[in-house]
């Protein structure tokens, strides 16, 4: 095993440093290169520790994924079919107050 005092690693350190600093090539890189995967790949990354399915085991994680895949399927065909009608239905009774609803009052 190998024992390092202090000043050893701080010498060791600043030989490093300008050993780096001294190459003729020197790379910036950012942030941005490091994510080189596409905005799918980084939206499914996120999605996964956002929701904590990374915790899951991969069939659990297919079943939570699926059944969220029926939900906000069955959520936009429901909005597809019925939005349209009654916004129509809204936008007719505010814009024609005098015409009645299909719903008589009871007598």
């Amino acid at each position: 095993t190998h024992t390092h005092t202090h000043a050893q690693f701080s010498r060791l350190n600043s030989v490093n440093i300008t050993a780096m600093s001294t190459s003729r090539r020197v790379e910036y890189r950012s942030d941005l290169d490091e994510w080189n995967e596409t905005a799918l790949q980084r939206f499914y990354f996120r999605y996964g520790i956002t929701s904590a399915i990374y915790l899951l085991n991969s069939r659990e994680r297919r079943l939570f994924n699926f059944i969220l895949f029926c939900l906000v399927a069955m959520g936009l065909y429901t909005t597809y079919v019925f939005l349209p009608d009654y916004v129509c239905h809204t936008i007719d009774h505010y814009w024609n107050p005098s015409v009645p609803d299909s719903i008589e009052p009871l007598s």
